[in-house]
């Protein structure tokens, strides 16, 4: 029977990413830069980074060396290391910037683009690597970025959706521009989104959860988790499971939201940030609780 394991340290955990394909993650912390590799503990991965709080984290494609191009936010910018977390330079940013989020193109190994969201100034894209960011926010009414999700066929089609206080806004070209998706004003605010193959899962911070199966041209309400407060959101890698987080569960879908499983036992608390396998792995990152292993 599957069961949770509590690591207490690091204490808090804002978010969670795979090593590409290994069974290694890379966890932005209050107390820096640390990875979990499977067992009982996690170790701090850079020492320069140790006194920074981490609010965000990306391990990026497989082409760089074998440790990954690592992009990292913080309270005041964006750092990228290739050799593993030894070295760091600071990205390119016209002004300071809270980051909140990270996310990469699929593709990144050939289009180096990489996406930040940010606390109060929108938008920000890197097309070469994570080394430069130019803010992308036409569109935008606001710039309180709340959940920011890439498609799975981002090289393709180009579409991301982002959640800001005023709203949730999708772009089909690579972020230049942004137009509304009608989804009711009083599910604002967003607080997670998922794609989830033929699925796109918003979580709501007061009203449960929606699902799209047009890509936010119209949204429906789920009948599990129908209300309350969903803290956060995670696909797996392949896009068949789903795990959301709310302040007293954490669950498990294998259809795309239609119904889920509960996690049994000795649930975390005051959940950040939630990572999900193909086999049904949970991570579960907790404010000042410690990082949360479902296996």
């Amino acid at each position: 029977m599957r069961r949770w394991r509590k690591l207490t340290s690091p204490k808090t955990i804002f978010a969670i990413a795979q090593q590409g394909s290994s069974s290694a993650w890379l966890l932005g912390t209050n107390e820096g830069l640390w990875r979990y590799a499977g067992g009982e503990a996690c170790e701090p991965l850079a020492e320069l980074l140790k006194h920074i709080s981490l609010t965000a984290v990306a391990a990026c494609g497989s082409a760089w060396p074998e440790a990954g191009l690592i992009l990292v936010g913080a309270n005041d910018g964006i750092a990228y290391s290739g050799d593993g977390g030894a070295s760091w330079t600071a990205g390119a940013l016209r002004e300071p910037a809270q980051i909140a989020f990270i996310v990469a193109s699929p593709a990144f190994d050939q289009d180096g683009v990489a996406f930040a969201a940010t606390t109060a100034h929108g938008v920000l894209r890197s097309t070469d690597g994570g080394r430069s960011w130019v803010y992308r926010n036409f569109g935008l009414p606001d710039h309180e970025v709340t959940a920011i999700a890439l498609s799975p066929m981002f090289p393709v089609d180009g579409t991301l959706f982002v959640a800001v206080t005023g709203g949730l806004f999708y772009s089909t070209n690579r972020g230049e521009s942004w137009r509304l998706s009608p989804i009711e004003p009083a599910v604002l605010p967003l607080s997670g989104i998922a794609f989830a193959r033929n699925a796109l899962i918003v979580g709501s911070e007061s009203c449960g959860l929606y699902h799209s199966t047009n890509r936010g041209a119209s949204w429906s309400k789920r009948r599990a988790f129908s209300s309350g407060p969903i803290s956060a959101l995670a696909v797996s890698p392949d896009g068949t499971k789903i795990a959301l987080a709310t302040p007293m569960v954490v669950a498990l879908s294998s259809d795309f939201g239609e119904t889920w499983e509960r996690t049994a036992g000795r649930m975390p608390r005051d959940p950040l940030a939630l990572w999900v396998g193909d086999d049904g792995v949970v991570l579960c990152g907790t404010q000042q609780n410690g990082l949360w292993v479902y296996t």
